[in-house]
């Protein structure tokens, strides 16, 4: 694998969550994680213009890495001083250091075969089926002003939305003097009733739940839906415990690391820290000759 040792500068423009009528703005130095709480800085920021923008950024910095998108990778197996990694079209990819950013039970099922130990920790980590409901209200249905930037519902309350973020309150990208944007999010462990409801039912029922919590007085204009089937990773009771087991089966598969939502945090500013720890020490084995440094990085997209 080929480390870019590169350091860079520039600035990432954020939105920090407030008074989004007030337009307040940041600049994140580079490294600091979208979210990131910061001294004397807001707690919550996102990246300005929307979070596809992370992507397209990181796209294009890896322009020129060997990225095969729609390719999953199918096997793992260690061979000699690196691993092969088998691929869903056929082909292989022979490398000397492997990040796994999959969800742990997708991990679980490539690295079975060289640690059960390893495979059975991590099949232990349950997910969850989630979706975002994003609705767009004129103004003037709103049968009071919003307080804050949204709110929870605590699993008692047997609703089907989880939580709310009033995104055109906290985002001053998203203000807009005529237009109200709501973003729902559903399911939680033990709760999939929402994952049976066709798209126009769900609608409905968070709206009628919006109505029952806000008081408003019309109907959305439009809506955008994101189902998630086990998209959401649960630290459940011997979580810290699973991540202990994989931490030491790790060890004797030398090269191999582990990252994502399911393991030391399901926000962004968690995975973006954790992903910078397995990169480092992926650099430092380099610049310790461990890994050679010879063969271009290859990245393969499920």
């Amino acid at each position: 694998a080929k480390a870019a040792a590169a350091s860079r500068s520039a600035s990432v423009p954020v939105a920090t969550a407030g008074d989004a009528a007030a337009g307040s703005r940041a600049t994140a130095p580079a490294g600091t994680a979208p979210g990131l709480a910061r001294a004397g800085g807001a707690t919550l920021v996102t990246v300005e213009g929307g979070l596809a923008r992370l992507i397209d950024a990181l796209a294009a910095r890896a322009a020129s890495d060997d990225i095969r998108l729609g390719t999953a990778a199918t096997s793992l197996a260690r061979e000699g001083a690196g691993y092969h990694v088998g691929l869903s079209d056929g082909t292989s990819v022979e490398a000397d250091a492997v990040v796994i950013a999959t969800p742990a039970f997708v991990a679980a099922g490539l690295l079975l075969a060289e640690s059960p130990v390893l495979g059975a920790a991590l099949a232990g980590i349950p997910y969850t089926d989630v979706a975002t409901i994003c609705l767009a209200y004129p103004r003037s249905a709103l049968g009071r002003p919003l307080g804050g930037n949204g709110f929870l519902v605590p699993p008692v309350e047997g609703k089907l939305v989880v939580g709310c973020t009033f995104s055109s309150e906290k985002w001053p990208h998203l203000a807009d003097e005529e237009t109200v944007i709501i973003r729902c999010m559903v399911g939680r462990a033990g709760d999939t009733r929402w994952a049976g409801l066709d798209d126009t039912t769900l609608v409905a029922q968070v709206h009628a739940e919006l109505v029952e919590a806000l008081g408003l007085t019309g109907r959305p204009t439009s809506h955008h839906i994101e189902r998630w089937p086990l998209g959401m990773p649960q630290y459940v009771v011997g979580h810290q415990g699973r991540l202990d087991t994989a931490d030491r089966e790790l060890a004797a598969l030398p090269g191999v690391h582990l990252t994502g939502s399911g393991y030391r945090g399901v926000g962004l500013a968690s995975c973006v820290a954790d992903a910078e720890r397995v990169a480092t020490r992926i650099a430092e084995s380099i610049a310790a000759g461990a890994i050679a440094a010879a063969q271009a990085p290859s990245e393969v997209g499920a």
